[in-house]
């Protein structure tokens, strides 16, 4: 079979709005399991159970071809690729104009539930550790209805141990707003760190120092060394030319003596 011809045969129908919707619809019921983030063999045995159920589901109420769970798996994959795309692109312009007036990317009335279910992976989970307030740092928590739409979300903050419920286009940056955590004020460590580098850099002074010290009394000892290699060549030299010079007046002897005993 031609690959051409197998991935024409492989291909279905594009999803309608209705059929979207429906998928949608049937997966919030069953948003705890599918977006659970186990990977162990229980939570992948539920997860199985769940779109088989869905599978079984949407065949019997769309009323259109029918759909194997694979396609409806990789449709919902991609539906929440879009709505991130669309999100963090609304952010991006949010962001450069500085929460003006900017060119918003509309959502579908099952996109902004599905936003809803995918809320945590979109926009993070909260920093204990971050803030603008330098007085204490809060525990908090969120908790998002995620049947709401992006625009009725409620929030529950909890703060200081109390419990705050706000709706979400009622927040402002001043009430989400979390104190800095002590530990990163470094300009409120009593001069610990100052003093810490102090100490490491009067240690690799100190170390510098022994250092430049061994490397004299070694440059020293060779020093001595050499002297005294040339000393003892000195020496050396001097010994050799006397036994020159001696064995050369012992030499003229001999030829002194053959001389006057031929004569």
């Amino acid at each position: 079979m031609d690959e051409s011809e197998k991935s024409k045969r492989d291909r279905s129908q594009n999803f309608t709005n209705s059929e979207t919707r429906l998928l949608v619809e049937l997966v919030l019921k069953r948003a705890e399991i599918l977006e659970n983030k186990k990977t162990d063999a229980a939570m992948w045995h539920q997860k199985n159970i769940a779109w088989a159920e869905i599978t079984k589901q949407f065949n019997a109420e769309s009323g259109t071809i029918p759909r194997t769970d694979k396609m409806l798996k990789t449709k919902y994959e991609g539906l929440k690729r879009l709505v991130r795309k669309k999100h963090a692109k609304n952010k991006y312009e949010q962001y450069w104009t500085g929460g003006g007036t900017f060119t918003f990317i509309p959502y579908t009335d099952y996109e902004e539930k599905l936003l809803g279910i995918i809320a945590i992976s979109v926009e993070g989970l909260p920093s204990i550790h971050d803030g603008d307030d330098s007085n204490a740092v809060p525990s908090a928590s969120l908790s998002v209805d995620t049947d709401s739409t992006v625009e009725n979300v409620e929030v529950e903050i909890n703060m200081f141990g109390t419990k705050h419920s706000l709706r979400w286009t009622n927040l402002s940056s001043n009430q989400i707003r979390k104190p800095i955590n002590p530990k990163l004020l470094t300009n409120k460590k009593k001069g610990g760190e100052k003093e810490k580098l102090n100490e490491k850099y009067n240690y690799i002074a100190d170390t510098r120092k022994e250092l430049i010290s061994l490397q004299t009394k070694i440059a020293e000892k060779e020093l001595e060394l050499k002297n005294k290699k040339i000393e003892f060549a000195t020496a050396e030299n001097e010994r050799k030319s006397q036994e020159h010079n001696k064995r050369m007046e012992l030499l003229q002897l001999q030829i002194d003596n053959f001389l006057d005993s031929n004569q």
